[in-house]
């Protein structure tokens, strides 16, 4: 019985070693990149989207970003807040007071934002191509590991002392840029975000349900 014992336990040991050694360089960096936000929820920062046609014809969109846990964010646009409860996306368009209430689209630039915060990098193969002790930057490129095609290729932009993404560049399937440009995230307090996550303010609006 004790030399079973022992077996398994070296087998555990075994395991977790091969596990610890077979870990690239660029996920350890993702590991850290994500911890350096989740630790900091709630929180919030500003972010520009910038979709480029050709170098001089390209469209910015500026908004703040909110993450209250690993399932909520809220997006804030100047015509526009959004809010995603976990399961559901609430858009509160301001011009003509109205919310949208739908299911959230996986291959949206809000899917892409929270995935890219939260850590969500399972589908894709890490490799860090720009890293000296005299950059202040880290540069990972992203290639997906699925069949999901959308991506062509995305580059982190990471800032080497806070370990906090700079910028994300990535190529469509179509071979169309995007940037997209942050700001360091600034802690917010519990009860300010309770306020800020709650769908019940949107109760006196007209409401277009796209629920299934």
């Amino acid at each position: 019985m004790m030399s079973k014992q022992i077996t398994t336990f070296l087998l555990i040991t075994i395991y977790c070693i091969v596990g610890k050694a077979a870990k690239s360089p660029a996920k350890e960096l993702l590991e850290r990149l994500s911890s350096s936000y989740l630790q900091l929820v709630p929180f919030k920062l500003n972010f520009e989207l910038i979709n480029y046609r050709d170098q001089e014809n390209y469209q910015s969109l500026i908004g703040t970003y909110y993450m209250a846990n690993v399932n909520q964010f809220r997006v804030d646009f100047a015509e526009q807040e959004i809010i995603f409860d976990g399961q559901w996306l609430w858009s509160h368009d301001r011009t003509n007071n109205q919310v949208v209430v739908e299911t959230l689209d996986p291959q949206s630039s809000l899917t892409f934002i929270f995935n890219l915060l939260n850590g969500n990098y399972q589908s894709f193969k890490a490799e860090v191509t720009k890293s000296s002790k005299k950059d202040s930057l880290i540069v990972v490129e992203l290639q997906t590991a699925d069949e999901n095609q959308y991506f062509k290729k995305i580059c982190l932009v990471i800032e080497r002392v806070n370990i906090q993404l700079k910028s994300v560049i990535y190529y469509d399937f179509q071979n169309l840029k995007t940037e997209l440009r942050l700001t360091k995230p600034a802690k917010l307090e519990s009860a300010a975000a309770a306020t800020l996550f709650d769908t019940q303010q949107f109760g006196s609006k007209e409401i277009i349900d796209l629920r299934p």
